[in-house]
């Protein structure tokens, strides 16, 4: 990463290792993961619900926030995509 630039997580930023700074927002990952577990799990409308107080609390989080945080394998990462298409 270029010197003087700050990683973020939907605009927010975010510490060492890709951890965020404030705890709140360990729960903002906790509820992508949510929406997107829901909505693989035929919980669409539940999933949904929950992206939507994500984005209204941060507009421009996006599931690449989460997996750029993560790191997952390339098969978990595409299972969260699908996850969050659904959620939406």
């Amino acid at each position: 990463m270029a010197r003087g630039v700050r990683p973020t997580i939907g605009g927010a930023p975010v510490g060492r290792f890709g951890a965020p700074r404030d705890r709140a927002w360990s729960g903002v990952n906790l509820r992508a993961i949510a929406a997107a577990c829901l909505g693989l799990a035929g919980r669409a409308e539940e999933g949904r619900e929950l992206a939507d107080s994500l984005h209204r609390a941060l507009p421009n989080y996006r599931i690449d926030d989460l997996l750029t945080t993560f790191q997952f394998a390339p098969d978990a990462a595409e299972l969260f995509r699908k996850g969050a298409r659904r959620a939406r």
